[in-house]
């Protein structure tokens, strides 16, 4: 008896049966087929959760293969209500097919077989009240004579595919609910709806489970994000520790171990490497500052003790303990010529038109060469009783004299023409070194105790300026150390000592007054000169280094580093190079200082700097006599003039052109004329026509063209800052603060205006709506802003002499990427055209002051490319596993050696 039983909404078959139906077909045309129906009939309209409610036989599923196969096949017939056939032109040919026919003929009423045809025909004649067997192909013969009516059947021919063949397609769900109706003995109505009750509790269910298991994938997802999130701040915290850690280390081989500045660059590239911070932009800059760039290098046998450059810069002489001095080319670094001597050659010089070489000697011999073809041309003799060494010479400016000093505690001065002693200087002690003063007028003397008699901690020393015309002594100093080194101070006023007391210092020449003093703490200072342009002075010691320091700050602006002592130092007459001699064999030639800082603005002869036609330049007046403006680039070169624009009253302002020099503008006081300090003029050159005047309420601070010359910006103490076009001079922006607008800066395309005012903001503004969309806050007033070409960044400087470069167009929130001080408030600020440098201008061009220009490299990747350009080498296997831990060693610099 079929039910529906509704306690559990389930249908029900209680029936003796085993199978609600079994399936016969040919395996070959109809196995997929077959099996969809098993498993749609066994789903339909039952429970997820529960066993199918009826089962369908097939003898793939059902049967397993063994030698009484028929004998099983008759069981599974036997206990099966319905018989289902595939009907197929392969069906009717089936031996095994025919067969099973026959049995449920034989045994089971026709009206339970149930058809679904798969291919062929069915074709019925009601006349005969049977198939029409010349059409039909889809049955066997067995069926001839076995219906008195056209036997129902549910056709899938069409039903090829898989997506066909699933519950999902309408049209075979409908099949399925042909033939579950009569297995099941359910109307279709009613199965119909409780598959569709049934799919809809599992749909229900399902996004239920769905949700959980969602629910709990997402809170997977989230404590394994968490997870995740915490490992990497642990991982990027540890990268960050390491990074400061390399970066202190750097700071502290840099200002505590003389020769310890590449490692400490290395250091530093690493740190940055790692995880760039403000503190290892800081080690990596003040690193790269003192870090000079080596030209070429030449080698002696022995250890090198003396140095020199030609008057041209061309020719570089050394003298050496291999008894030689050499002539070498500078650029290339080729030997030229030698010239033998015997012993070691302690001093060498050139005479002031380079003909002639002089040299000193272990030999009590002082010679000049000809440095045409290396003869000799003279030799000096110094008799000595106290010593066998002639230690230094020096030829006069005017080339006619040689002077000469000796361990016998005497300098001489000869004539070179004669080969005559005019003049004897009597020392307390041996005699290191010796100068003449750039007119000729006075030498000074170095000397000290230096013989191993006496250790260097208690060896005195001093130096003696003379009188040359007067043969009398004009003043000397004492020292706690001897001597090594001497050297006048281009204008002659000064000259500068150095010594085993671990300093270098700079004197008065005629009163001795010490002016300054440089100090090696871990070294003796051997050597010292001075620049030729007097503002800087370079030392060599017996901590393996020479260093240059700014004369006027006394600041360190650069280190070279040897293997050994540097016994001798010298710059070339330009300036350009700076050459090291060294125990270590080698003399090195090196582009030395700080490159940053390049170039100091003479007092009252410019108006303002900044950048002419995209390259770093000054705009120059000469205001005592009233001479037209003109560019004068950074390396000291006149490069235009700018006609038409003349003043005839002092200029106390700052002057801002466009980059292509196209348009010019003059800010100053209300007495300076082309207008008052409420107004800024805009020139156009270089006609020098006036094209517009921008007015505010108040004086104007500041004023900037964006690149492209389209537009002028201006700041006000009137709080605001205004955006004009040009060439009309016509208002486009408006913006207003809450203070006084020091600076202005427009980006390459007009499109952002930045301002800095007194509030310690430099706030960035889009023009076209005037909608504020940065700010960064400052410690002090923002006194000046430009933005870089790429508009990504922007450079700040406030008036505690601190300058910023800010990512803020491509980051959630601004940050610093470089930052760089200054000894004086910076007032002006310039990317070049490509980006790479920054130019700082600092000083008060309205006082008069001294201003001071640098071009600073501020991306980490040029620095660091800069750096590997200059250092040595990488760090070696030992340096990489005592500072940086848990990573194997790798090239720092690619192209470098080691590790």
């Amino acid at each position: 008896m079929n039910v529906l039983n509704r306690s559990d909404s389930v249908i029900v078959n209680e029936h003796s049966f085993k199978y609600a139906a079994f399936i016969s077909y040919n395996s070959t045309a109809d196995s997929k087929l077959a099996s969809a129906l098993q498993l749609a009939l066994h789903r339909f309209a039952k429970p997820w959760f529960r066993p199918p409610v009826i089962r369908v036989f097939r003898d793939k599923t059902s049967l397993s293969a063994h030698p009484a196969l028929w004998h099983s096949i008759q069981k599974a017939l036997g206990e099966s209500e319905h018989f289902l056939l595939l009907a197929s032109p392969g069906a009717a040919r089936s031996f095994w097919v025919q067969r099973e026919i026959e049995w449920w003929f034989a045994n089971r009423p026709a009206e339970k077989i149930l058809l679904v045809l798969t291919d062929g025909a069915l074709v019925w004649d009601d006349v005969n009240s049977d198939f029409d067997w010349n059409q039909t192909t889809a049955i066997p013969v067995n069926f001839r004579s076995r219906f008195e009516a056209e036997p129902l059947y549910v056709n899938l021919q069409w039903a090829k595919t898989s997506r066909h063949l699933s519950l999902e397609d309408l049209k075979f769900r409908g099949a399925i609910l042909d033939l579950a109706a009569p297995l099941r003995g359910i109307p279709k109505d009613e199965l119909d709806s409780e598959d569709i009750r049934q799919h809809r509790r599992f749909r229900i269910f399902r996004n239920a489970a769905v949700s959980a298991i969602l629910g709990f994938a997402l809170v997977a997802a989230w404590q394994w994000h968490e997870a995740t999130q915490q490992r990497n701040e642990a991982q990027k915290q540890t990268k960050i520790a390491v990074a400061h850690q390399l970066a202190a280390q750097a700071e502290l081989l840099r200002t505590q171990q003389s020769d310890g500045l590449p490692l400490s660059v290395l250091l530093a590239i690493e740190s940055m490497r790692i995880s760039a911070s403000p503190e290892a932009h800081h080690a990596l800059h003040d690193g790269l500052a003192l870090l000079p760039h080596q030209v070429s290098a030449v080698s002696h046998s022995e250890s090198v003790k003396a140095i020199a450059f030609s008057p041209n810069g061309k020719y570089l002489a050394t003298g050496s303990k291999d008894g030689t001095a050499v002539i070498w080319d500078v650029v290339s670094g080729k030997e030229l010529m030698r010239l033998p001597h015997g012993k070691t050659v302690l001093g060498v010089a050139f005479s002031p038109d380079g003909k002639y070489l002089g040299t000193a000697a272990l030999d009590q011999t002082a010679r000049t060469w000809d440095l045409t073809d290396g003869h000799e041309i003279l030799r000096l003799e110094h008799r000595m009783t106290r010593g066998d060494s002639v230690t230094t010479v020096a030829f006069s400016p005017n080339g006619k004299y040689l002077a000469t000093g000796d361990f016998d505690f005497t300098a001489r001065v000869w004539e070179i023409s004669t080969g005559r002693e005019i003049f004897r200087m009597a020392q307390d002690e041996a005699v290191h070194s010796i100068a003449y003063s750039p007119d000729g007028r006075y030498l000074v003397v170095g000397s000290g105790n230096s013989t191993g008699k006496q250790s260097p901690e208690i060896a005195k020393g001093g130096a003696t300026v003379w009188d040359t015309r007067g043969k009398r002594q004009v003043t000397h100093v004492d020292l706690d150390g001897a001597v090594q080194g001497v050297a006048f101070a281009p204008d002659g006023k000064s000259f500068a000592t150095a010594s085993w007391d671990h300093t270098a210092r700079i004197w008065d020449t005629i009163t001795g007054r010490e002016i300054m003093r440089f100090s090696h703490p871990s070294g003796y200072v051997e050597a010292v000169c001075f620049s030729p342009d007097g503002k800087y002075l370079a030392t060599g010691s017996n901590d393996n280094t020479a260093r240059v320091w700014n004369v006027e700050t006394r600041r360190e602006v650069s280190r070279i580093t040897h293997d050994k002592f540097v016994n001798a130092v010298a710059f070339s007459h330009d300036g350009h190079y700076l050459a090291t001699a060294s125990l270590d064999r080698f003399a090195r030639i090196w582009e030395p200082g700080n490159r940053h800082e390049i170039n100091q603005i003479p007092e009252a002869e410019f108006n303002m700097m900044g950048m002419n036609g995209g390259l770093p330049a000054i705009m120059l007046n000469n205001l005592s006599k009233n001479e037209n403006l003109g560019w004068e680039s950074l390396s000291g070169n006149q490069s235009s003039k700018v006609p038409g624009v003349q003043y005839t009253t002092m200029m106390l302002g700052k002057t801002v052109t466009s980059q292509d020099g196209k348009y010019m503008s003059q800010l100053g006081s209300a007495d300076v004329k082309p207008g008052s300090d409420k107004t800024a003029i805009v020139w156009e050159l270089p006609a020098g026509r006036e094209v517009a005047g921008l007015s505010h309420q108040a004086p104007i601070n500041d004023i900037a063209f964006s690149s492209n010359n389209s537009l002028v910006a201006t700041a006000s103490s009137d709080r605001t800052a205004k955006v004009w076009k040009l060439p009309a001079g016509r208002e486009v922006a408006h913006t207003v603060l809450n203070s006084c607008v020091i600076s202005v800066a427009l980006n390459s395309d007009g499109q952002y205006l930045a301002t800095g005012s007194e509030d310690r903001t430099l706030r960035v503004w889009e023009v076209a709506t005037g909608r504020e969309v940065e700010k960064m806050l400052h410690k002090k007033e923002v006194g000046a802003a430009a933005f870089s070409p790429d508009s990504q960044y922007v450079a700040t400087a406030d008036v505690d002499n601190l300058v910023r470069v800010w990512s803020w167009n491509s980051t959630p929130e601004p940050y610093v990427v470089a930052e760089f001080r200054h000894e004086k408030i910076v007032k002006t600020l310039n990317f070049s055209p490509e980006g790479r440098y920054l130019l700082t201008i600092s000083g008060e061009p309205s006082s008069f002051e001294d201003s001071q220009a640098r071009l600073w490299l501020w991306r980490p990747e040029d620095m660091i490319i800069e750096a590997c350009a200059r250092l040595p080498g990488n760090l070696t296997s030992e340096e990489w596993g005592q500072y940086i831990t848990g990573e194997r060693p790798r090239k720092t610099c690619p192209k470098l050696p080691g590790p």
